[in-house]
């Protein structure tokens, strides 16, 4: 099994077409009360991460190497390079396909600064930075690394910012739990806070897609 397949196997719920319909829905009820616009994506990664595959493929053979040293059973010594070699391709395949191991592999600051960065970038990438009153907020889900990330532009209020960031913790339990129905319920629940601070205008048009990107 891929890498690939097994991430959308494990993300089946946030990548699935429901979810997607049930994400248009969650920003059409966003929108429909404030002047904000709201951009949801999920991505399985922010990165590959080799550092984590040749981490664990250097315990591996590491531990190989060792083992052919220190154990009483007397190895070949002309077989012991193909052996550590053999065994630093297993630890470096083992992180590569599950992604529970490369997440326990990466420290927490590494998974966040990640994502953060990617969640810029993405922001720009969307073109949210060309609504007419700057009023765009992005929310990232970051499958892998179990992290949201929020990108808000300047017209975006404080209070506004604080409602999203407060939320946070309930995003990324819906994130662990698997959860897209959890994670578009966070979304509408910051419909009246959000609709207080920036109310929907009766000329406001939707700039951009409500579409999960």
């Amino acid at each position: 099994m891929t890498t690939g397949t097994l991430l959308t196997s494990f993300a089946m719920r946030f990548l699935s077409d429901e979810a997607k319909a049930r994400g248009r829905a969650a920003v059409f009820a966003f929108e429909s009360k404030t002047s904000a616009e709201l951009v949801l994506s999920v991505k399985k990664e922010a990165r590959p991460y080799p550092e984590a595959h040749l981490l664990l493929g250097s315990v591996f053979a590491l531990l190989a190497l060792l083992l052919l040293l220190f154990h009483p059973y007397e190895f070949d010594v002309r077989w012991m390079p193909l052996d550590v070699t053999l065994a630093f391709g297993f630890g470096f395949g083992l992180s590569h396909s599950l992604i529970s191991v490369r997440r326990w592999l990466l420290s927490g600051s590494n998974k966040k600064e990640s994502a953060g960065n990617i969640a810029k970038v993405l922001f720009h990438d969307l073109g949210i930075t060309r609504t007419t009153g700057r009023s765009g907020i992005l929310v990232v889900a970051f499958l892998l690394e179990r992290e949201v990330s929020f990108v808000f532009d300047t017209g975006i209020p404080e209070n506004v910012r604080q409602a999203f960031i407060e939320k946070k913790p309930r995003f990324e339990t819906a994130l662990r739990e698997d959860s897209f129905e959890g994670f578009a319920n966070v979304v509408e629940s910051l419909c009246d806070p959000c609709g207080a601070a920036l109310p929907r205008q009766a000329d406001d048009v939707n700039e951009l897609s409500d579409d999960v990107a």
